[in-house]
C-alpha cells in the first residue's frame, strides 16, 4: 500500500506525497531486495531496505558522472573556501566527496543552519551549499541572517546555492526572496554541482 500522510492539508509541517516511497519498493523489488517499515503513530517511522551488492570503487563512480567535462573546467580549485550546510550525514558525506573529487580542500561543514551562521562570522567563503530544511534553523532563516550580516557575518555577498528536494514553484521562489543566489535540485550529481560552481566562481575556470 503506497504511504500517505495522515496530515494532507497544504500547511502541514512535513512536505511530500510518499511517491518516492513506492518508487523505492519497485526498484527494490527490481533488484531482489527487501523494503520494510516500522512504524509508531506520533512517534515516527524507520524504513529500511536489504540488497546484496558488490563493492564499488568510489573513484570509479566519480569519473563515470562527469560525462559534460565540467571537471575538467574547474582550475585552482585549492584556493577556495566553501561551506556546506547539510543535517543529513550521508547527503554530507556525499556532496564532500564531490567537492574533493573536483579539487577543493578548504571544505567546511554544518549540521544545521545555526553552526552555519556562526561560521560564517568567523570565516569568508567563496561559495555556500545550504540545505532548506534542517533542525535548530533553518536553510530560508539562516540565509536571511547572514544576508542581513547578523552579528558580523563576513558572508553577505557570498553565493547562496539551495540544495532541496522539493522543486514546487513557491518554494523555490522563497529561497530566491531571501537571497539565496540559485537552487540544485536533490539528489545532486558530479556535473550539476561542477556547472553550479562554475557559474558562481567565474574564476574556476
Amino acid at each position: 500500500q503506497d504511504f500517505q500522510q495522515i496530515d494532507m492539508s497544504s500547511n502541514r509541517r512535513y512536505q511530500g506525497s510518499g511517491l518516492g516511497l513506492s518508487i523505492c519498493k519497485n526498484l527494490v523489488g527490481l533488484m531482489g531486495g527487501e523494503i520494510g517499515v516500522q512504524s509508531a503513530k506520533n512517534r515516527g517511522s524507520t524504513f529500511w531496505i536489504k540488497i546484496q551488492l558488490p563493492i564499488g570503487n568510489p573513484g570509479d563512480l566519480m569519473a563515470a558522472a562527469d560525462n559534460s567535462g565540467l571537471t575538467q573546467q574547474i582550475q585552482n580549485a585549492y584556493s577556495y573556501r566553501l561551506l556546506i550546510v547539510e543535517d543529513h550525514p550521508v547527503n554530507r558525506k556525499l556532496t564532500l566527496a564531490m567537492l574533493t573529487h573536483l579539487g577543493f580542500v578548504h571544505v567546511d561543514c554544518a549540521e544545521d543552519g545555526l553552526i552555519a551562521v556562526n561560521l560564517t562570522r568567523e570565516k569568508k567563503y567563496d561559495l555556500i551549499l545550504m540545505d532548506v530544511l534542517m533542525p535548530e534553523l533553518d536553510g530560508v532563516e539562516a540565509t536571511r541572517s547572514i544576508r542581513l550580516g547578523a552579528d558580523g557575518s563576513k558572508n553577505q555577498n557570498t553565493p547562496i546555492v539551495a540544495l532541496t528536494a522539493d522543486d514546487i514553484k513557491e518554494d523555490l521562489d522563497l529561497c530566491l526572496n531571501v537571497g539565496m543566489n540559485d537552487v540544485l535540485t536533490k539528489p545532486v550529481d558530479l556535473e550539476q554541482l561542477a556547472a553550479m560552481l562554475l557559474k558562481w566562481i567565474p574564476d574556476l575556470q
